[in-house]
């Protein structure tokens, strides 16, 4: 890996790969979507690996990959919207994209009080808009960065999305016509079990980001 690379780098590409994703899925290239958003699921392993690995660990690096996350997620679940008519697939995608956003707000709002205003010039505009001596005074932050409960709600997102891109975009595909033994199921209904367990990791991942912080 060239030494001009750096995690931050990756991830802003991860954000940058947003757009070609977006349109492909409108033109119904799902296969090509789905080999598009594995790639940008390897680069995010990638940039956190790159970052230990060389020292290159930031609090803006903290924020910004997961980030690129939840934009590449939100994306793909959304586009499913107009190829899937299951209110089913509604009722359980809101809750995952709703927490997301929470865990995004309470994630910026921890790197701002633990990681940012500390620092921040008295000289600077914000420093009296904003009372910033007061914010910190009143506000406790012990940690910043993902959590497990997080880290594993990711995983299974990719894997579910990567799933229906890859093998039935339209999730009409019969998992018994390939397998007789099993029921009568198409993806989309298997596709279920782990969306709901992403949003109860996704809630567990929003309590532990709120147990590190403190009002004084």
């Amino acid at each position: 890996m060239p030494k001009w690379v750096t995690p931050n780098i990756i991830s802003y590409k991860r954000i940058v790969m947003l757009l070609p994703i977006i349109i492909l899925m409108n033109a119904y290239f799902f296969k090509t979507t789905g080999t598009l958003f594995i790639i940008a699921a390897i680069m995010d392993g990638l940039d956190g690996a790159l970052a230990r690995y060389r020292g290159q660990t930031s609090a803006f690096g903290a924020i910004l990959d997961p980030t690129a996350d939840k934009m590449l997620n939100a994306t793909v679940f959304l586009g499913f919207l107009q190829y899937i008519h299951s209110m089913t697939y509604k009722w359980l995608m809101a809750p995952i994209l709703v927490i997301d956003g929470l865990l995004f707000t309470v994630a910026v709002c921890k790197y701002m009080v633990k990681d940012y205003l500390p620092f921040l010039p008295q000289t600077h505009w914000l420093y009296g808009t904003i009372n910033v001596p007061l914010i910190l005074e009143s506000v406790q932050v012990d940690a910043t960065g993902a959590n497990w409960a997080g880290k594993t709600k990711m995983v299974l997102q990719v894997l579910t999305l990567s799933t229906l891109l890859l093998f039935d975009p339209k999730t009409s595909t019969k998992i018994h016509e390939y397998w007789t033994f099993l029921p009568h199921l198409r993806l989309l209904e298997i596709s279920y079990v782990p969306m709901l367990l992403c949003s109860i990791f996704a809630a567990l991942s929003l309590c532990g980001h709120l147990k590190v912080v403190h009002l004084k």
